[in-house]
């Protein structure tokens, strides 16, 4: 199994979620905490062909050397938000741009989450690219943007998992929520390809 995380929020392409259904794609979905409260019908529907929603913050800063007070209030508002809204609290957290310090992790903790994510692999422009070289590998976090180009980068990413024989599962299902774990996972081939 490897894990397919998609940030952001901005764009909602409605191909996408047919897509994802047809090919049994199932998504962790890092959401800026504004986006996912002004456009919840869109993330409704992913959530009732199994998909999840997870924090991202509230604003989608740079969180690391700011404050343990300035990054909870970044990190806490999405948790309650995403509850009232979707009807789950959040047990992932994951630092956009992969920006994170040890006050990062800390905040998360006081926030109630479970684990601060980052990822091993990323598919942008139609390209998969992984943080060490070679295919896909059981068990990689694979990070996408819900953005313009969300569409061709999943076709590409379909035919990455048919050549490497792995299936998607969520993330949720492997890093279940234990108030204790605070683990992070990967980092980015390139700071280009870091989180928007």
């Amino acid at each position: 199994m490897v894990f397919v995380t998609i940030d952001d929020g901005w764009t909602k392409d409605p191909t996408v979620l047919p897509f994802l259904a047809a090919h049994d794609i199932k998504v962790t979905a890092f959401l800026i905490g504004k986006v996912a409260v002004r456009t919840s019908p869109y993330w409704d529907a992913l959530l009732s062909q199994g998909g999840l929603v997870e924090d991202h913050t509230v604003t989608h800063p740079f969180l690391a050397h700011r404050t343990l007070a300035e990054q909870k209030a970044e990190i806490c508002p999405p948790l309650e938000d995403d509850q009232r809204l979707f009807g789950r609290r959040p047990t992932l957290f994951r630092p956009p741009y992969g920006s994170l310090d040890r006050t990062t992790v800390s905040a998360a903790r006081d926030c109630g989450v479970s684990a601060v994510v980052l990822w091993d692999a990323v598919v942008q422009k139609g390209k998969l690219r992984r943080a060490l070289r070679g295919p896909l590998q059981r068990g990689d976090i694979i990070l996408l943007h819900w953005g313009p180009g969300l569409a061709g980068d999943l076709r590409a990413l379909v035919g990455s998992l048919a050549a490497s024989g792995l299936h998607s599962a969520l993330l949720e299902d492997y890093l279940g929520p234990s108030p204790s774990l605070i683990s992070t996972r990967g980092e980015p081939p390139a700071p280009a390809s870091r989180a928007r």
